[in-house]
């Protein structure tokens, strides 16, 4: 168990070898890729999944999340017909 417990604290965020990440690691994660994510959004005007999963090189389900905040936070619109997202944040 302390050889566990010692990967945890060595390398936060990171998945267990059962698949099972701590709450807080996770949570920070998450905003650390919002952080990259909204950056990114900002500067280059795209945002979906598979974009975000090539560019901050993260799975699907942590861009899936990623794509909720930003959605739930005002940083782009909801998908439309096509998939397509309306950035409503301004350029900085």
């Amino acid at each position: 168990m302390r050889i566990v417990e010692s990967a945890i604290v060595r390398y936060p965020g990171r998945q267990l070898a059962d698949g099972v990440a701590s709450p807080s690691a996770e949570k920070e994660d998450h905003e650390s890729m919002y952080a990259r994510a909204l950056n990114l959004v900002r500067t280059t005007r795209r945002a979906s999944i598979s974009w975000l999963q090539r560019q901050l090189n993260i799975g699907y389900k942590d861009a899936a999340h990623v794509m909720s905040l930003l959605e739930e936070r005002g940083i782009i619109g909801p998908a439309n017909d096509k998939g397509q997202r309306e950035i409503l944040i301004e350029d900085s």
